[in-house]
């Protein structure tokens, strides 16, 4: 039998008695598998996992892996590329540069990396409301982008697609504005991040850690900021004048991999605060996602700009 050379590592199955591959969780195969494939997880102690045609389920070990191995903590994602909701722009987008200058001048240039923004639909010519890859010089000033070998333009909406912040690969272009002017979207949940926690990667008592770093504009209007963790709502919270947000949370499976509880905000003597529960089950994939919502009187000036974040797992038994 041929080595299977898709796999991470030359990979053999283990129903023809040869070489096992190996890789880490996050780079596992998850198509053309065969049921009863086999392969270690090296960030997981080198624990070994099959193929049951759908997901990949941990197996019994002869050698009992230490606590350090077993439960070692797994990065899913994280980075510090912003991700830009809210301001708007009387000029519009141009047609012949992608060039625009926001109303309002952005906490930060983000000239090292770019940035992705929300746009409304028709913004960009043939674009759909979402989040546009974009570079900038100053605190307003910016492009938005598109791929050299065509239309393709820098574009994702987080809540139906999977997504971490990254710069676009290939050489990027100028995209064709097609708006006189836009204005921020408002009074909508909008997803900014989108993680996915992969089946049976928490086990039946492992937890998820977030940490969000979020700047937001100065107003007395309510600025939604929500988690959610498949359906289960793990926050909901509004910030008004503040001018930066840091949110944590935890999200565990509490003795068995359906019963999802995250915690409060702090827990300490004679503090009252119940823990939100849900039951969402770790079996299968399940969507991690961030949220911010503007008011509407910030449509025109209001921003809520995701900076950097991480989302991990402590895997548990």
């Amino acid at each position: 039998m041929p080595a299977r050379t898709y796999f991470v590592t030359p990979f053999v199955p283990s129903a023809y008695g040869e070489q096992r591959g190996a890789c880490l969780w996050a780079e596992r195969p998850t198509t053309r598998n065969n049921i009863g494939d086999t392969l270690k997880i090296t960030d997981r102690g080198s624990a070994t996992y099959t193929w049951t045609g759908s997901v990949w389920v941990a197996q019994p070990s002869a050698t009992a892996m230490s606590t350090t191995e077993r439960f070692a903590p797994v990065i899913v994602s994280q980075g510090a590329i912003p991700v830009i909701l809210g301001n708007m722009s009387t000029a519009g987008i141009s047609a012949t540069t992608g060039a625009f200058s926001l109303d309002t001048a952005l906490p930060a240039a983000y000239t090292a990396a770019g940035a992705w923004m929300f746009l409304p639909a028709g913004a960009i010519v043939g674009g759909l409301a979402g989040f546009y890859y974009c570079t900038f010089t100053t605190t307003q000033a910016g492009i938005v982008k598109k791929n050299s070998s065509g239309s393709n333009l820098c574009y994702i909406s987080p809540d139906a697609t999977a997504f971490t912040p990254t710069v676009p690969a290939g050489t990027l272009t100028f995209a064709v504005g097609a708006a006189a002017i836009w204005t921020a979207t408002a009074s909508a949940d909008i997803a900014l991040l989108n993680s996915t926690i992969s089946a049976n990667m928490m086990g039946a008592s492992g937890k998820v850690k977030v940490s969000y770093q979020l700047a937001t504009s100065n107003s007395v209007n309510a600025k939604a900021i929500k988690i959610s963790f498949g359906a289960f709502s793990v926050l909901s919270t509004t910030t008004t004048t503040g001018v930066a947000l840091w949110v944590t949370r935890e999200i565990s499976n509490v003795t068995a991999a359906a019963q999802v509880t995250a915690s409060v905000d702090s827990l300490v003597e004679g503090a009252v605060g119940a823990a939100v529960r849900g039951t969402v089950s770790t079996t299968a994939d399940v969507a991690l996602k961030l949220f911010g919502q503007l008011h509407a009187t910030d449509a025109g000036a209001g921003f809520i700009i995701l900076e950097a974040f991480s989302v991990q797992v402590l895997p548990g038994a």
